[in-house]
């Protein structure tokens, strides 16, 4: 028995898979009205109300012949509130000529009413549902009135018993064709749900496997013998699931001997767009054979490919630092202000052209300092200094640039003050900090 009527619903109303919630409740509302309009007119005349079937067996056609069009016409299911809109005009006509000869308040015609303002909340948006839902609010209000001021206009009952026949006739039939709309809404709820939740489930899946990827991409196998050479502490968290942060650090050989090159991009946008964005940019590094540049020199390389094969569908601000025992080296793409804190100063590394992927010859030029064991190396992407604080203003660089940070050793000691700090003026948890850029910090020195 439920097979047979899922076939008689789908052949009368459509698929729900596939069918859309305003098709399907227009659908079922016009067929419904037609055959209810029809029904109630024989009814009428079997219980001696003959005028009713001059409006009614007309009206009940003209809906059938909505349902028809909104069922089968291709052109009207994109147009749906061009039939919408006629159809509840139509049911308001009909309820008013119902109410003057039907015993106007006394009589079963107000309990359709209801179900009018529900189909307009369903198969009505924007202006059309607030002027249609006036029109229903002035008829109502207007039928009142009238019949408050001019009793002997409403056609009242004969019998007692001919009201009682009406009232629960029609009572019954706004109570089915109220289940039916609500039914019809509900199986359309909760196929879209099932919808959704399928897809959430394979999109958490995908996002998980490329997050577990991207952390594989990003893995340096000599990490490890990295932070036993140097005073190096890394802090990445991204903003959701994938991050559009990029960083490399490994040691380069030099006449001067091992050198710590640190790579850092920031990807523009954010979620998988920046993400994907951030595995090109890793890719691109990796093929650019960049141990053998300069950081100015491996930055214009890299803004060349990016520019010629890439357009402005990707660009991203990078920095790239050599490490040398008593030396730094720097370099900026379109990056924010970056910093080399000393014991007693700080020192602004600053970028020198835009980011990359934006103009064909950005002319990017290199800094060098000299560096001692006190001094720490501190990159950063553009959340640490742009996320909001708890009064809504960014929070700027001012805050860390203090001796309270800067005179931190050892590097670890300094990223973790820097997170707790950056937590506190948010008002967040340092382990929830919600941030709506990803965060990438690096903290490096020698021992």
């Amino acid at each position: 028995m439920k097979d047979f009527y899922r076939n008689i619903s789908r052949k009368l109303f459509g698929d729900k898979e596939r069918v859309s919630l305003d098709a399907r409740v227009l659908t079922v509302t016009t067929f419904y009205a037609g055959i209810i309009s029809i029904s109630f007119s024989v009814i009428s005349l079997a219980l001696s109300l003959d005028f009713a079937h001059v409006l009614l067996i007309p009206a009940g056609l003209l809906f059938l012949l909505f349902y028809a069009l909104a069922r089968n016409a291709p052109y009207f299911h994109e147009r749906l509130s061009w039939l919408a809109v006629p159809c509840m005009t139509l049911m308001l006509a009909v309820l008013a000529y119902l109410w003057t000869v039907n015993a106007g308040s006394q009589g079963g015609s107000q309990y359709y009413f209801f179900l009018v303002a529900s189909a307009i909340t369903v198969l009505l948006r924007g202006w059309a549902k607030f002027a249609v839902s006036l029109v229903l609010i002035a008829v109502v209000a207007g039928l009142i009135y009238l019949e408050h001021i001019h009793p002997e206009w409403i056609v009242g009952y004969t019998s007692e018993q001919q009201r009682f026949e009406d009232v629960l006739i029609s009572f019954v039939l706004a109570l089915f064709f109220f289940s039916v709309v609500m039914a019809s809404i509900t199986r359309n709820y909760e196929a879209s749900y099932r919808k959704v939740e399928s897809f959430r489930l394979h999109f958490s899946e995908d996002l998980a496997i490329a997050k577990q990827l991207q952390k594989r991409l990003y893995h340096s196998e000599d990490f490890d013998d990295i932070k036993q050479r140097y005073d190096l502490a890394l802090k990445h968290i991204p903003s959701r699931e994938l991050s559009g942060d990029l960083y490399e650090l490994g040691e380069i050989t030099r006449d001067a001997g091992a050198v710590l090159r640190i790579f850092l991009a920031d990807a523009r946008g954010h979620g998988i767009n920046a993400s994907l964005s951030a595995m090109l940019i890793k890719s691109e590094w990796a093929n650019l054979n960049h141990e053998e540049m300069s950081p100015a020199q491996a930055l214009s390389q890299l803004n060349q490919k990016f520019f010629e094969h890439y357009g402005d569908s990707v660009s991203f601000s990078a920095v790239i630092a050599d490490l040398y025992e008593s030396q730094l080296v720097f370099a900026s793409a379109g990056h924010d202000l970056q910093y080399l804190l000393g014991a007693g100063d700080v020192r602004e590394l600053a970028s020198s052209g835009p980011p990359i992927g934006i103009v064909e010859e950005p002319g990017y030029e290199e800094r060098s300092c000299d560096i001692d064991a006190n001094d720490r190396l501190l990159l950063f992407t553009d959340a640490l200094c742009e996320e909001l604080d708890v009064s809504g203003r960014p929070v700027g660089t001012r805050w860390f640039l203090t001796p309270e940070h800067t005179g931190r050793r050892p590097s670890a000691l300094m990223a973790d003050k820097l997170i707790q700090d950056f937590a506190r003026l948010r008002g967040r948890d340092p382990d929830e900090l919600e941030n709506t850029d990803d965060l990438t910090m690096i903290v490096v020195g020698h021992p």
